[in-house]
């Protein structure tokens, strides 16, 4: 019985033992710099995982960036947060499970200096040369350079109107301008190093009605229009000709923002949808004479809508949008001879340009001008006597 008794108490001793000392953890470390350097008074915050023996606790390093603590818990612990703040205020977190040893080491490395990165060459320099032809500019970038060890990656090219930008790498591109006026064309560039640099021309494209004078230009344009579908038409310029000259280049300005170059006498266009659109032919000579003649072609069904007791205006469209100069409006109106205001809005209710406009019936296309805008969000606004319409566009 004694022996029994004696047996019971050494393995209750022994339960008791493990109980008391498996759950017991030491936790020590360093705290160094990226040099290898102690960090000396460092905080290291210590947190247990079991919910019931929460346990947090912190403890600062001695001279040598050493720190050691212990916990003891009634339940095993498994896993330890541990925690020290960085030099830049962010906090470093180590999250290691109790091994077998039930000692944990956790390190820490603060204060890492890193190698700030080398700074952005400024030395390449964006710069182009241009020559006019009619409507047509040429651009040519070859003069633009970069330092040594560095090259051109990116052209971004800005014509100044309410054309697409040209991405990529062109160096040398061409634009056909839709009118005359003056225009500032911008070149940006990028390197492979992170150079960038910009550069804008600025020159003007003449009337083509000063350049037929200058020229003693003797030249009889004309040209028709024939629907042939809902939406296409075919044009015809044959009986354009120049008195002892030859003509050698036509270029057709369809009215809905598209333009045919060459020298195509009868080309077929299919337009984006019915509507009132204002079509120009423009022609050049072998002698340099420039002519050009502009027509109102109907695309709509020829028997007129029925005239409505409201007089209703939407907005179809704008194009392009974002704009950058300008922009192509298309509004449908359903009676003709509509007076309408166009307003151009910010997001204040401020009206930054006002105009007003008769409408056909059907479709009608408008070029509003807005390179005086700044960049930012606007309303376009289209309002007569009984009805209005807006739509938001993006100025850039």
């Amino acid at each position: 019985m004694k022996n029994k008794f004696r047996l019971f108490l050494t393995c209750a001793l022994l339960i008791l033992n493990t109980a008391l000392f498996a759950n017991k953890v030491i936790v020590k470390g360093y705290v160094q710099d990226s040099n290898k350097n102690a960090i000396a008074n460092k905080k290291v915050s210590i947190y247990t995982d079991s919910l019931s023996c929460s346990i947090a606790r912190t403890v600062t390093t001695n001279p040598n960036g050493y720190y050691i603590d212990s916990f003891e818990c009634s339940k095993a612990i498994t896993k330890l947060k541990i925690t020290v703040e960085n030099c830049n205020g962010t906090v470093l977190i180590n999250d290691p499970l109790v091994p077998i040893s039930n000692i944990v080491e956790s390190n820490f490395i603060v204060c890492i200096t890193q190698t700030p990165p080398p700074p952005t060459p400024t030395t390449c320099k964006a710069v182009f040369a241009y020559t006019l032809s009619g409507y047509t500019v040429k651009v040519n970038s070859t003069e633009t350079n970069a330092p040594v060890g560095d090259s051109v990656i990116s052209r971004v090219w800005n014509f100044g109107d309410s054309s697409a930008i040209i991405t990529g790498n062109r160096v040398d591109p061409s634009h056909l301008y839709s009118k005359a006026g003056t225009y500032t064309t911008c070149l940006e560039i990028k390197t492979k190093n992170g150079c960038a640099s910009s550069y804008c021309l600025s020159f003007t494209i003449k009337d083509t009605s000063v350049l037929v004078s200058a020229n003693a230009c003797n030249v009889n344009l004309s040209f028709n229009a024939e629907r042939i579908s809902l939406k296409t038409v075919r044009f015809n310029s044959s009986l354009s000709n120049a008195i002892g000259d030859t003509i050698i280049q036509r270029i057709w300005h369809f009215g809905d923002n598209t333009v045919l170059d060459g020298n195509q006498i009868s080309p077929l266009k299919e337009f984006p949808m019915q509507g009132v659109y204002t079509t120009c032919l423009q022609v050049k000579t072998k002698g340099g004479c420039v002519a050009e003649i502009c027509k109102t072609v109907r695309v709509q069904d020829s028997i007129a809508l029925p005239v409505a007791a409201v007089d209703f205006v939407s907005i179809v469209s704008i194009n392009p949008n974002p704009v950058a100069t300008r922009m192509y409006v298309t509004l449908t109106s359903r009676n003709n001879n509509t007076v309408c205001e166009l307003n151009i809005v910010d997001i204040y209710g401020m009206v930054k340009s006002s105009i007003k406009k008769t409408l056909l019936q059907g479709n009608n296309i408008i070029e509003i001008p807005t390179e005086l805008l700044y960049q930012g969000p606007y309303f376009f606004t289209v309002s007569t006597q009984n009805s209005k319409d807006a739509k938001i566009f993006y100025k850039l």
